[in-house]
């Protein structure tokens, strides 16, 4: 047998192994859903040296993988809004592109992971999730200049301060030192009366006025004494919540100054009581 027929004959069965070979490989990668390496084995399977009814398979399977295989278009521009070319893009790790040309990019279906990389700017990354089908998708990215950017400033917001006035201390301690006073002369005349109950003289109406004005007056002071609280604490909250409000920002603190207020000195107070009185009273300034 002459060699050129040899040849011819070991040719044939190579591409016949081929093409037997493409044929499955491509129905393997189809299910798989990998309709890249699908495409490629469609590709060699459909050439004319194949056996008829593969090269007819694989022409029906490559149509319709080219109408499921999704594309993308990758677009990118720096940050005052120019288009970039100079993008080198990688697709689950695998470099796909060196630079943008504007042409469709063929990929798996599925949830795909890209990069993208300019000179001088920073490195992007994004997950995009193509469907079958899916043709032309643009995947738009902006870059950033990889000088950092100094971090915002944030000013706190105005915190209310409010001054409030020496009478309000000066009446609320009073209003205390009146409640105090209350439950002093008031617990007093309550013992000095049960006292006095017990003795021989509230059983026989005899008991003379010596007696009961120690408890009468105990009871006046404790009343003399409840009334002062009243009004020094009303007196207070209306100090308190008359006072003006003054804006400044927090955090800041006031420095003194040479035309800056004197500080007020604090209220002193007296409670004074007598025999026959009570004399309660305060000093204080404005």
């Amino acid at each position: 047998m002459p060699a050129v027929a040899i040849v011819a004959l070991v040719h044939a069965a190579h591409a016949a192994g081929a093409c037997t070979e493409a044929y499955e490989h491509a129905q393997e990668r189809r299910a798989d859903h990998d309709l890249l390496h699908a495409r490629e084995q469609l590709l060699l399977c459909s050439k004319p040296e194949c056996t008829d009814f593969m090269r007819q398979d694989c022409g029906q399977w490559l149509s319709e993988v080219e109408t499921a295989l999704p594309s993308v278009t990758v677009a990118a521009a720096d940050e005052k809004g120019r288009a970039l070319t100079q993008v080198k893009v990688w697709v689950d790790g695998a470099l796909v592109l060196t630079e943008l040309t504007g042409l469709s990019l063929p990929l798996n279906p599925g949830m795909r992971h890209f990069k993208f990389e300019a000179p001088g700017l920073i490195t992007l990354e994004r997950d995009v999730l193509l469907a079958e089908g899916q043709k032309s998708l643009v995947v738009q990215v902006n870059f950033a200049s990889s000088t950092p950017t100094p971090a915002a400033t944030v000013v706190p917001a105005a915190a209310p301060s409010s001054h409030i006035s020496p009478a309000v201390y000066a009446f609320g301690t009073l209003g205390v030192v009146g409640l105090a006073g209350f439950a002093a002369f008031g617990a007093s005349g309550v013992s000095a009366e049960h006292s006095l109950r017990a003795s021989p003289c509230a059983t026989t109406h005899s008991c003379t006025d010596a007696q009961t004005s120690p408890i009468e007056r105990k009871y006046l002071f404790a009343d003399l004494s409840l009334g002062v609280s009243v009004l020094s604490l009303g007196a207070a909250a209306y100090f308190l919540f008359t006072a003006p409000h003054v804006e400044q920002p927090a955090g800041t603190k006031t420095q003194p100054t040479a035309s800056s207020p004197r500080v007020t000195p604090l209220p002193r107070f007296a409670l004074n009581v007598g025999q026959n009185s009570l004399f309660a009273s305060l000093t204080t300034h404005y």
